[in-house]
Protein backbone atom coordinates (compact mmCIF):
# COMPACT_ATOMS: atom_id res chain seq x y z
CA UNK A 1 0.00 0.00 0.00
CA UNK A 2 1.40 3.36 -1.06
CA UNK A 3 0.37 6.91 0.17
CA UNK A 4 -0.72 9.49 -2.43
CA UNK A 5 0.29 12.89 -1.31
CA UNK A 6 -2.35 15.64 -1.91
CA UNK A 7 -2.39 19.92 -1.68
CA UNK A 8 -5.80 20.79 -2.46
CA UNK A 9 -7.30 24.26 -2.17
CA UNK A 10 -10.20 24.30 -0.39
CA UNK A 11 -12.72 24.67 -2.97
CA UNK A 12 -13.61 20.92 -3.27
CA UNK A 13 -13.03 19.66 0.39
CA UNK A 14 -16.75 18.93 1.27
CA UNK A 15 -16.81 16.02 -2.17
CA UNK A 16 -12.97 15.35 -1.34
CA UNK A 17 -13.77 14.33 2.07
CA UNK A 18 -16.17 12.21 1.37
CA UNK A 19 -14.48 10.63 -2.19
CA UNK A 20 -11.39 9.77 -0.99
CA UNK A 21 -12.15 7.19 2.09
CA UNK A 22 -14.18 5.46 -0.78
CA UNK A 23 -10.42 5.51 -2.94
CA UNK A 24 -8.80 4.72 -0.32
CA UNK A 25 -11.02 1.36 0.28
CA UNK A 26 -11.06 0.34 -3.23
CA UNK A 27 -7.48 0.48 -3.89
CA UNK A 28 -5.82 -0.04 -0.81
CA UNK A 29 -3.59 3.73 -1.18
CA UNK A 30 -3.36 6.00 1.66
CA UNK A 31 -4.12 9.45 0.84
CA UNK A 32 -2.39 12.11 3.00
CA UNK A 33 -4.35 15.55 2.18
CA UNK A 34 -2.52 19.14 2.71
CA UNK A 35 -5.19 22.18 2.68
CA UNK A 36 -4.25 25.41 1.23
CA UNK A 37 -5.09 28.48 -0.69
CA UNK A 38 -4.39 29.15 -4.32
CA UNK A 39 -1.91 31.90 -3.01
CA UNK A 40 0.27 29.37 -0.50
CA UNK A 41 0.23 26.28 -2.91
CA UNK A 42 1.74 28.59 -5.87
CA UNK A 43 4.33 29.45 -2.81
CA UNK A 44 4.77 25.72 -1.71
CA UNK A 45 5.39 24.80 -5.18
CA UNK A 46 7.33 27.78 -6.55
CA UNK A 47 9.53 26.85 -3.13
CA UNK A 48 10.44 23.56 -4.20
CA UNK A 49 7.76 21.56 -2.60
CA UNK A 50 6.49 18.20 -3.84
CA UNK A 51 3.01 16.02 -4.20
CA UNK A 52 1.59 13.72 -6.17
CA UNK A 53 -1.59 15.68 -7.21
CA UNK A 54 -2.32 19.01 -6.98
CA UNK A 55 -6.09 20.30 -6.66
CA UNK A 56 -6.65 24.11 -7.44
CA UNK A 57 -7.72 26.87 -9.95
CA UNK A 58 -6.92 26.42 -13.89
CA UNK A 59 -4.88 29.87 -13.57
CA UNK A 60 -2.94 28.34 -10.99
CA UNK A 61 -2.58 24.43 -12.84
CA UNK A 62 -1.54 26.35 -16.00
CA UNK A 63 1.26 28.47 -13.87
CA UNK A 64 2.85 25.83 -11.98
CA UNK A 65 3.18 24.01 -15.68
CA UNK A 66 4.82 26.79 -17.40
CA UNK A 67 7.42 26.39 -14.43
CA UNK A 68 7.42 22.37 -14.74
CA UNK A 69 6.20 21.92 -11.37
CA UNK A 70 3.07 20.03 -13.33
CA UNK A 71 3.79 17.40 -15.73
CA UNK A 72 2.70 18.66 -19.24
CA UNK A 73 -0.97 17.32 -20.40
CA UNK A 74 -1.09 15.66 -16.78
CA UNK A 75 -4.24 18.77 -16.24
CA UNK A 76 -7.70 17.26 -15.78
CA UNK A 77 -10.90 19.64 -14.87
CA UNK A 78 -12.29 18.77 -11.46
CA UNK A 79 -14.90 21.07 -10.92
CA UNK A 80 -16.55 24.07 -12.51
CA UNK A 81 -17.54 26.60 -9.81
CA UNK A 82 -19.58 29.67 -9.76
CA UNK A 83 -19.26 33.17 -7.76
CA UNK A 84 -21.76 34.13 -5.22
CA UNK A 85 -23.17 37.55 -3.57
CA UNK A 86 -23.96 37.49 0.18
CA UNK A 87 -26.22 39.98 1.85
CA UNK A 88 -26.57 41.39 5.51
CA UNK A 89 -29.61 39.54 6.78
CA UNK A 90 -33.06 42.35 6.49
CA UNK A 91 -31.02 43.78 3.52
CA UNK A 92 -32.57 44.23 0.47
CA UNK A 93 -30.92 41.63 -2.08
CA UNK A 94 -29.79 43.62 -4.98
CA UNK A 95 -30.47 42.68 -8.63
CA UNK A 96 -27.59 41.31 -9.89
CA UNK A 97 -29.46 39.56 -13.30
CA UNK A 98 -27.87 41.86 -15.69
CA UNK A 99 -24.78 43.03 -16.20
CA UNK A 100 -26.37 46.61 -15.46
CA UNK A 101 -27.87 45.39 -12.06
CA UNK A 102 -24.28 44.52 -10.92
CA UNK A 103 -22.39 47.65 -11.76
CA UNK A 104 -25.25 49.22 -9.81
CA UNK A 105 -25.33 46.66 -6.98
CA UNK A 106 -21.67 46.78 -6.77
CA UNK A 107 -21.40 50.46 -6.81
CA UNK A 108 -23.86 50.94 -4.48
CA UNK A 109 -22.64 48.41 -2.35
CA UNK A 110 -20.96 49.62 1.31
CA UNK A 111 -17.80 47.25 1.15
CA UNK A 112 -17.52 44.13 -1.40
CA UNK A 113 -15.11 41.39 0.17
CA UNK A 114 -12.72 39.53 -2.48
CA UNK A 115 -10.82 36.63 -2.05
CA UNK A 116 -6.59 36.62 -2.98
CA UNK A 117 -7.81 33.48 -4.93
CA UNK A 118 -9.50 33.01 -8.24
CA UNK A 119 -12.95 34.31 -7.17
CA UNK A 120 -10.94 37.48 -6.43
CA UNK A 121 -9.14 37.91 -9.20
CA UNK A 122 -11.71 37.20 -11.69
CA UNK A 123 -13.77 39.87 -10.19
CA UNK A 124 -11.11 42.56 -10.26
CA UNK A 125 -10.72 41.80 -14.00
CA UNK A 126 -14.43 41.82 -14.67
CA UNK A 127 -15.29 44.94 -12.68
CA UNK A 128 -12.14 46.40 -15.01
CA UNK A 129 -14.38 45.24 -18.20
CA UNK A 130 -17.29 46.80 -16.51
CA UNK A 131 -15.46 50.71 -16.19
CA UNK A 132 -16.28 49.89 -12.28
CA UNK A 133 -12.84 49.18 -11.13
CA UNK A 134 -12.03 52.70 -9.70
CA UNK A 135 -15.42 53.32 -8.25
CA UNK A 136 -15.07 50.18 -6.43
CA UNK A 137 -11.42 50.01 -5.18
CA UNK A 138 -12.03 51.72 -2.29
CA UNK A 139 -14.84 49.69 -1.23
CA UNK A 140 -12.87 46.26 -1.53
CA UNK A 141 -12.21 44.35 1.75
CA UNK A 142 -9.34 41.94 1.01
CA UNK A 143 -9.88 38.20 2.05
CA UNK A 144 -7.10 35.72 3.04
CA UNK A 145 -7.72 32.49 0.30
CA UNK A 146 -8.04 29.56 1.57
CA UNK A 147 -6.79 28.32 4.86
CA UNK A 148 -5.98 25.03 6.59
CA UNK A 149 -8.50 22.70 7.88
CA UNK A 150 -7.66 18.91 8.80
CA UNK A 151 -7.09 16.04 6.39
Amino acid sequence: MSTITVLSSLATREAYLELVPQFEKATGHKVDTTWAGTVNINKRMADGEVFDLIISSNGSIGDLTKQNKIVVGSAVNLSKTGVGIGVKKGAAKPDVSTADGFKRAMLNAKSIGLSTGPSGVYLEKLFERLGIADAVKPKIRQIPSGGSGPT
